[in-house]
């Protein structure tokens, strides 16, 4: 184990990388001590310029009682990039050297997840153990437990959730602190709550989907409806499956972390103390029925991933349903993986057609109506015009119809009419060729730019539909 911790130690790469925060004001510290009045989990506020003097003294309660927890709390923000640890980074060496788990804390982060038992005489304390539990992106606890004592510290690295939880479990399981594999059991237990937080989220998820598409066959649902069209229903499935295969992860892992607390307890349990020979039975009963529960989930997790992968068929991705029917063959692989989504999306279609064409047709009575009444008023102007174009001919002042037998009706100044009129004609219909050729210039510009972004639509579609350069 020495070499391979070594080995490892070396050469593996850290999972994930963290940066440190310089502005922190101090770390959190909660602690259970035996025989104290108060006998509950006690979280203290250590400001950053007295963690030196903690670290060397204590607690004040150190006086009155023995420690039974000392277990230091690093929040880690996922909002930033890269990921932050909310502590400084010499209080951090300050805290891991004290407790002589630097390369735990080193271990922890170079593997997707571990528990394991570090050499015992890299502590250089032959009745001190050392643990390391963790899933990097989730949480790691390293911690050390004096067999002769019965003290166990550490340090665990979490979100703001998932220490609230670890706090709550640790305060609630508190009469079997002095178990050196107290913290695994609490860290088990804090992820079967993460896993039945996260399946309660997705079955709310996945039923308002079957809602919207009717494929389920539910007579009741005290859950609403999905809204949005049905690239974002396959979407939201594409996300719950995603998040089950992050569950099914979890699963495994506790599933793991379970196999190997029952192991390490045979080895590392509690032994030959009358005393703490009910912790210890406890703890085995606790691990046993966590174990129960993580088959129901798995169950669970099962279940819904058939659930999403019938929502998928009606409204999903169809590039996504072959890796679904790997992981959970509901049907033959030589069968026919069913169409519904271009069902669905022609029924839609045509919806919204029959409603366009009623609107359509609605329109175009009006337009008939209109069309009646502009052809009755421009049948009586071409009854008129003849009378009206002659009548105001003649009435023009260059007509003398009272002039004598032999005189002149006809002014001399007539030709101003025509002088006047032809060239304003001639510019009139030049004006009106000009704003018609201009306006089906404008015309043909704009139905090619419509080509164009229709072309370009379909190519990010297709774009979006491909899958190793290959549609599907």
């Amino acid at each position: 184990m020495e070499s391979l911790c070594a080995f490892v130690l070396d050469r593996a790469s850290v999972y994930p990388s963290f940066c440190f925060n310089e502005q922190s004001e101090g770390l959190d510290v909660s602690e259970i001590w035996s025989f104290h009045p108060s006998n509950e989990l006690q979280t203290t506020h250590i400001p950053d310029f007295d963690v030196g003097s903690w670290l060397t003294k204590g607690t004040p309660h150190e006086t009155e009682a023995s420690t039974l927890l000392r277990l230091v709390w690093v929040r880690l923000h996922k909002d930033v990039r890269p990921w932050q640890l909310n502590i400084r980074k010499s209080s951090l060496d300050a805290v891991l050297g004290k407790l002589k788990i630097e390369e735990a804390y080193r271990y922890s982060f170079t593997s997707p997840g571990t528990f394991a038992v570090m050499p015992v005489h890299r502590t250089r304390l032959s009745n001190t153990l050392v643990f390391s539990l963790c899933m990097p992106d989730l949480f790691a606890v390293v911690w050390t437990h004096d067999a002769v004592s019965g003290r166990t510290e550490g340090v665990c690295w979490a979100d703001d959730w998932i220490s609230e939880v670890m706090q709550d479990v640790v305060s609630h399981l508190k009469r079997w602190a002095q178990h050196p594999l107290f913290l695994a059991l609490a860290v088990s237990v804090m992820l079967g709550h993460l896993l039945d937080r996260d399946l309660d989220r997705e079955v709310k998820s996945i039923a308002a989907v079957e809602n919207r598409t009717r494929y389920h066959g539910f007579k009741h649902t005290s859950v609403g409806i999905a809204e949005g069209d049905y690239a974002l229903l396959s979407e939201r499935m594409s996300g719950c499956a995603v998040s089950l295969a992050g569950l099914e992860r979890i699963s495994k892992v506790l599933n793991d972390f379970l196999g190997e607390l029952s192991t390490h307890m045979q080895r590392h349990g509690v032994k030959d103390d009358p005393n703490l020979e009910n912790v210890n039975q406890n703890v085995n009963e606790s691990v046993e029925t966590l174990k129960r529960r993580l088959k129901m989930q798995n169950i669970q997790i099962d279940y819904l991933s058939r659930r999403v992968e019938i929502q998928l068929r009606a409204v999903g991705n169809a590039s996504f349903i072959p890796q679904l029917l790997a992981w959970h063959p509901l049907t033959s692989p030589t069968n026919h993986i069913p169409t519904q989504l271009f069902n669905l999306i022609a029924q839609k279609e045509t919806k919204v057609g029959i409603a366009v064409a009623e609107d359509s047709r609605t329109l175009a009575a009006a337009s008939k109506e209109d069309s009646t009444a502009m052809k009755t008023l421009a049948a009586v102007t071409v009854a008129f015009l003849p009378g009206t174009s002659v009548a105001a001919f003649f009435a023009m002042p260059l007509f003398e119809w009272n002039a004598i037998s032999d005189g002149m009706i006809v002014s001399k100044r007539f030709w101003i009419y025509w002088a006047v009129t032809v060239p304003l004609t001639f510019l009139t219909l030049v004006i009106w060729a000009l704003w018609t050729r201009r306006q089906a210039r404008v015309q043909r510009i704009s139905e090619r730019r419509a080509r164009e972004e229709l072309l370009a639509d379909i190519e990010v579609n297709r774009g979006g539909r491909m899958v190793g350069g290959k549609e599907p």
